[in-house]
């Protein structure tokens, strides 16, 4: 259930571990929450009368547009996203976004504060607000805020797209700061080994909490509720953590419906690791806006925009009806870096609406179905020996060793390679089996954490690292546990991990691993019957 979705079942997304003075926890991090729930979103007539109180007749709703795109090869299907129709050309839109920082006092011993405020500079930083330059492969999108970037990149090819074609966050205005008492019961704050705080607030409180807020805004405003490394759960407990952020909007008639954003800004170390991987800074927030652009209006069944139901990756299972742009990557989460002022941010890739419409070709820019390409198929390329040369597809790749540019080597087999330490305590180096250096290093998954095993090699000089693992299976991605430097990798199946070692005992073995090599993802897969 995620990023204000409708899903048909839940499952677990990015896991991560939460680690508290008292010990870590396991938590399975979300952004988003489903389709009409929260704050107004299910009012009954009487309350919704009084929540648009604030906008007169004469004021004006969200810009947006409707139009219909075609789905599974003709079937149009009628979608509501904010701004004007692409397809008409040159347009600027630009939608008054004021920032709303919330401060929690928790009813832990010593009443521990978490307040929204200390993030506020940190946020108008962002590429969400500033601008900077995006491509797409070698196509250069703009100097733009993020939101635009993908929304350009989204209709590249769109027949009457043009390139001057801009939706825009305005410079947001700063609302002041709301100080909330949280009572016993409805929410806590956990102290981390690092010394600083998580909040965590149960989410039927969290919309007691907004309600009242929402209803000082106007339709055509989207207001942002910041808070900062506050999360929701069922009632209010780590264990069930963590969802960091949604985006809502009232019931009724859409052209008057009030649409906000709730995003936790993600402190370093929180629920993230020290690459950068997970969620980290704004990627919750980025997240939200890219799918507020495309589905504004999910607290309102007559406008949330249904889609031929998917299977979200990686999410065992679960199956999403309406356009959500970031929920099918936030599993790993797919992220990339930005810098703004100086600062560097994390933001999420996104699936761009061709992925859910089954376009083919993708009118998304270079033809593909997400606005960045994160995760697409990078292979393994063995140059020579000729016997076994060619391009082997089936890899996974790594958040925290990312293939962010090409590598060429001979490859040469080290064995299980784990660290001093790491299998138990006082346990020795496992014994190389060939010198890594200069070499890319093929390494047996096992018994200690693949980021160590890297991390190792990578001190050993190795320019890239392969996993092989050693059971059948395809590959799958591995979560970050411990180490500092790290070098490409890819994480390969044990059928092209055994042919490499039998092939070594006759010759060497050269091959590449190069982010040019991607092989973009076809469009979603379809979820029930047929």
């Amino acid at each position: 259930m995620l990023a204000a979705c409708l899903t048909v079942s839940s499952a677990p997304a990015f896991a991560q571990v939460v680690d508290l003075v008292d010990g870590p926890v396991n938590v399975s991090v979300h952004v988003g929450r489903p389709a009409a729930q929260g704050p107004a979103q299910s009012a009954s007539p009487s309350d919704q009368e009084e929540l648009v109180s604030s906008v007169s007749a004469l004021s004006t709703g969200l810009a947006f547009y409707t139009a219909n795109y075609a789905s599974l090869a003709g079937k149009p299907v009628p979608f509501n996203i904010v701004g004007t129709d692409p397809s008409f050309g040159a347009s600027t839109t630009s939608i008054p976004t004021v920032l709303v920082p919330l401060k929690f006092v928790f009813p832990n011993a010593g009443n521990p504060a978490l307040d929204g405020t200390n993030v506020l500079p940190a946020v108008q930083n962002s590429p969400v607000f500033l601008s900077t330059n995006y491509k797409a492969g070698a196509i250069d999108l703009g100097v733009t805020q993020y939101g635009d970037a993908f929304q350009r990149a989204e209709f590249w090819n769109l027949p009457g797209f043009s390139q001057n074609y801009h939706v825009l966050l305005g410079a947001p205005t700063v609302a002041p700061t709301v100080t909330i008492t949280v009572p016993s019961g409805a929410g806590n704050a956990y102290l981390m080994s690092n010394g600083r705080y998580i909040g965590v607030l149960d989410f039927d409180y969290f919309d007691q909490v907004l309600a009242p807020l929402v209803a000082n805004y106007q339709a055509n405003q989207l207001p942002i509720f910041l808070t900062d490394d506050v999360y929701l759960a069922t009632d209010g407990i780590i264990d069930n953590c963590c969802v960091a952020g949604f985006h809502a909007s009232q019931s009724g008639s859409i052209a008057t419906a009030k649409t906000w954003i709730y995003a936790a800004y993600g402190e370093p170390g929180t629920l993230s690791d020290p690459t950068g991987a997970g969620f980290v800074d704004v990627v919750a927030l980025s997240h939200e806006v890219a799918e507020w652009l495309n589905d504004p209006f999910v607290g309102a069944f007559q406008g949330v925009n249904w889609i031929p139901p998917a299977v979200l990756p990686g999410q065992g299972g679960a199956c999403i009806a309406n356009f959500e742009t970031g929920d099918p990557l936030e599993a790993v989460p797919y992220t990339f870096t930005k810098v703004t002022n100086g600062t560097t941010y994390h933001l999420q890739d996104e699936v761009t609406l061709p992925w859910y419409l089954h376009s083919a070709p993708s009118f998304s820019v270079n033809g593909w179905y997400t606005f960045q390409n994160l995760s697409g198929v990078l292979p393994l390329v063995i140059n020579s020996p000729a016997s076994i040369a060619g391009s082997y597809t089936n890899t996974a790749t790594l958040a925290f060793a990312p293939v962010n540019a090409a590598v060429t080597g001979n490859i040469v087999y080290v064995g299980r390679g784990c660290p001093a330490g790491s299998i138990s305590a006082g346990s020795p180096d496992d014994p190389y089996l060939t010198n890594p250096s200069g070499k890319i290093a093929l390494i047996d998954r096992g018994a200690c954490g693949v980021s160590l095993k890297i991390d190792r090699a990578a001190k050993a000089g190795a320019i890239a690292v392969l996993i092989g693992l050693v059971a059948p299976g395809d590959p799958f991605s591995f979560s970050y546990a411990g180490g500092t430097s790290f070098v490409p990798s890819l994480v390969i199946p044990q059928t092209t991990s055994t042919l490499i070692k039998t092939t070594l005992g006759l010759s060497p073995v050269n091959g590449t691993l190069s982010p040019a090599n991607t092989i973009p993802p076809s469009f979603s897969s379809l979820c029930g019957p047929g």
